[in-house]
């Protein structure tokens, strides 16, 4: 096979189409790009410019990454392996984060156009694909990267290589369906849930159960549990497993009734406008069958794309009931990729060039809505209600002066230990770069819990720094650090300002120099052992925690 020959079969599976089709130029191929292109950079620009920190759950990710493993705590590991290799030139600038994420959201609207190119007309299909881009899914949720959009693009992709497994019994095909399993099994384990949909799916229509004859859906099997098999040991060698998984125990049932509502108001944000998108090529829908005999096996690609459209959030609805919060482990992932599709297969329509410029015309007008919805969220917002996000913690500056403490402190090596709540750590950590603490822990313990006796043990024996919400009360405080820490030097509280107009209370933060045990014998503490004492008096410290004055 020439290097000529190679191009033209991977352009022709870009462009949708067959590798002995001989098409005049496509018009709608070039358009498809350009659209791809444009929401690409308006996505990319508008994160840069509206968020100038790292959003919560992407900076998690990126912290993580600063250590290879084959797991993490509350997240598998291929999302933060992405986001650390994203970043790696970069950092501490986030923006090739952003667009990570908008490769993710192309890739998954090209799935669809591939698709919908073999049932549709090339302008209808190219409706249906860019029909996604004006919901929440695919527009404002994309300026936070996380694992379960990841997942979201690897279960389009997983979807179209299945439908392809089924319709062209191609060993490639198989071992593809079965790799993509794996990687989405490596970003969500929400993957379990399709994973699912996709064997019923095989035992229930008839066609799809023929599969069954050949060998070929054991060796996708074998492909996933190759993919997988590193994670799962990591899994069952760490004592994180349940928090790998990210469960959490529900106070009530009225956390599951919260869940579910928040879960089902996420999904008609990402469904009901793609149906309104698409509203002018709807004639009427109906939900019989044709016979007419169709190119591409048209009858089962409705039955097939249905079920794998509505099946897993419905699914997954069902498990948010009865697993509440613990439901953020599969909640989360884009499921809407084949939607236009779906409500255009499943209607008839209204073909006409009018209809066609309407729902790209509303497309373009809902994608603008979206933007203008997220700079008012990052901009507008906090200057009205005051409270600003993660967006806006000002990560950089308090990175800045927690270096500053360290080395005032009469420290010249760099911090053995950053200890305290996971937002303000995880902030320090990345924006300090390659000057950073070389080990962080989260420890730090909630007043609302009950925590007394409960004692840090790497820090006390290393040394490091503590840092925590000086908003809090103060002597809870003080009853944290001579319970946990022992012998601490507890430095002057520092205003930092939001990094968004109009919100006027500054973050305030605490910090605390840890002096190492110099290897003698750590005894259990209580908030009056001898051996634990502070640098101040009480009188001093209640001062310093409550006023902000120094006590150095």
């Amino acid at each position: 096979m020439t290097w000529e020959t190679s191009r033209r079969q991977l352009a022709a599976l870009l462009n949708g189409e067959s590798r002995t089709e001989n098409r005049r130029p496509d018009p709608t191929v070039p358009f498809f790009w350009s659209l791809l292109a444009a929401q690409t950079l308006f996505w990319l620009i508008l994160p840069v410019l509206t968020q100038p920190n790292a959003p919560r759950e992407t900076l998690e990710l990126l912290v993580y990454g600063k250590e290879w493993a084959w797991g993490y705590p509350s997240h598998p590991p291929l999302a933060v392996w992405l986001a650390s290799a994203a970043c790696a030139l970069t950092a501490p600038s986030i923006w090739p984060i952003y667009l990570l994420s908008q490769i993710c959201v192309c890739v998954s609207v090209w799935c669809a156009w591939i698709l919908g190119r073999r049932f549709l007309s090339p302008w209808t299909a190219l409706c249906a694909a860019v029909a996604l881009l004006g919901g929440y899914a695919f527009t404002i949720s994309t300026t936070d990267f996380s694992g379960a959009q990841l997942a979201g693009c690897l279960w389009s992709l997983t979807i179209l290589a299945f439908h392809e497994a089924l319709t062209r019994p191609r060993r490639r095909y198989w071992i593809a369906t079965g790799t993509l399993l794996g990687l989405g099994m490596l970003c969500s384990y929400g993957t379990f849930v399709l994973l699912a949909g996709m064997v019923s799916f095989v035992f229930i229509d008839p066609r799809a159960r023929r599969c069954l004859d050949s060998s070929w859906p054991f060796l996708a099997a074998v492909m996933m549990a190759v993919v997988v098999l590193p994670h799962a040991l990591w899994l069952m060698t760490n004592d994180s497993f349940i928090t790998a998984l990210g469960l959490e125990s529900s106070q009530s049932i009225g956390d599951h009734l919260i869940h579910s509502a928040r879960y089902l108001g996420e999904q008609l944000l990402s469904l009901i406008p793609v149906i309104i998108l698409l509203s002018p090529l709807v004639g009427w829908f109906s939900f019989q069958e044709s016979t007419a005999s169709v190119e591409h096996d048209q009858e089962f690609a409705r039955r097939y794309l249905l079920w794998m459209t509505c099946l897993p959030p419905a699914a997954i609805l069902a498990l948010t009931v009865l697993a509440g919060p613990s439901s953020i482990v599969f909640s989360r992932v884009t499921l809407w990729t084949y939607l236009g599709i779906v409500v255009l297969l499943w209607s008839h329509l209204d073909e006409k060039r009018i209809s066609w410029r309407r729902v790209i015309l509303r497309v373009g007008t809902a994608c603008g809505t979206c933007g203008a919805i997220l700079v008012a969220l990052n901009m507008m917002v906090p200057r009205l209600s005051a409270q600003a996000g993660s967006v806006h913690f000002p990560g950089k500056q308090l990175s800045k002066e927690v270096a500053e403490a360290w080395k005032a402190g009469g420290h010249s090596d760099p911090m053995p230990v950053l200890d305290g709540p996971a937002d303000l750590v995880q902030n320090v950590t990345w924006y300090a770069g390659k000057q950073g603490p070389q080990r962080t822990t989260s420890e730090w313990p909630n007043p609302t819990k009950n925590e007394k006796g409960k004692k840090s043990t790497g820090i006390v024996q290393t040394g490091g720094m503590v840092i925590w919400n000086a908003d809090e009360d103060a002597r809870t405080v003080q009853t944290a650090l001579a319970t946990r820490y022992g012998r601490v030097n507890v430095l002057k509280p520092v205003s930092l300002s939001w990094q968004v107009k109009g919100v006027k209370t500054p973050v305030r933060v605490g910090m605390a120099i840890v002096s190492p045990a110099d290897g003698e014998t750590v005894l259990e503490p209580t908030p009056s052992a001898a051996s634990y004492e502070f640098n101040q008096t009480g009188s001093e410290l209640d001062a310093i925690l409550s006023n902000g004055s120094s006590g150095s």
